[in-house]
């Protein structure tokens, strides 16, 4: 008798633990990145408010703020100064073609 509860409650439970799983790996996923202006990312660099930067090509850059918000911007092509200013404040760094 208590061999049958027991297995059922062990299923069920496991069944809980993998819905919960499912929801938190979808929630993460589907997290979106905020559109923010050029300027807006200088004033973060300069602030030391960027922690994580994915510089994808020459102009894209993906990043992570101190508060958690992730986002991504758009960097002019004439303006390497910005490189020199994240290589300096950013601790997370990276390029990717």
């Amino acid at each position: 008798m208590y061999k049958g509860l027991f297995r059922s409650l062990t299923f069920y439970l496991l069944l809980i633990f993998l819905a919960m799983a499912m929801v938190n790996y979808l929630t993460t996923q589907t997290q979106a990145r905020e559109d923010i202006k050029y300027t807006d990312f200088l004033k973060y660099l300069n602030e030391g408010r960027v922690t994580k930067a994915l510089v994808i090509g020459d102009q894209a850059v993906h990043g992570t703020l101190q508060d958690g918000t992730q986002f991504k911007v758009i960097i002019p092509r004439d303006d390497p100064s910005v490189h020199t200013i994240m290589r300096e404040r950013v601790a997370d760094l990276e390029y990717r073609p």
